[in-house]
């Protein structure tokens, strides 16, 4: 049978385990339109959890609220994020 993750975009879900942060935003960005970006400074933050594809604005606010992080929107089709503003 095919693990879990790979059925997981079948249901419309992200299923990661303590992947950079960096290199989740890559594959999220699959997902909505526009440019998506992650900050240098982030990019290593290590996440782990199933994310909805369907709602990719919801998961930018999760990730910003539990990893403490700034989601600059500049238009909807331009995001940036980043470290929290001190």
């Amino acid at each position: 049978t095919a693990p879990a993750t790979s059925q997981a975009w079948q249901q419309g879900e992200i299923m990661v385990n303590n992947q950079r942060l960096g290199n989740f935003i890559d594959e999220l960005s699959r997902y909505r339109p526009g440019i998506l970006r992650c900050s240098e400074e982030v990019a290593n933050v290590r996440i782990s959890g199933v994310f909805q594809t369907d709602n990719t604005d919801q998961v930018l606010d999760t990730l910003s609220e539990v990893f403490n992080l700034q989601i600059t929107r500049y238009t909807d089709f331009w995001v940036q994020i980043g470290p929290a503003e001190k």
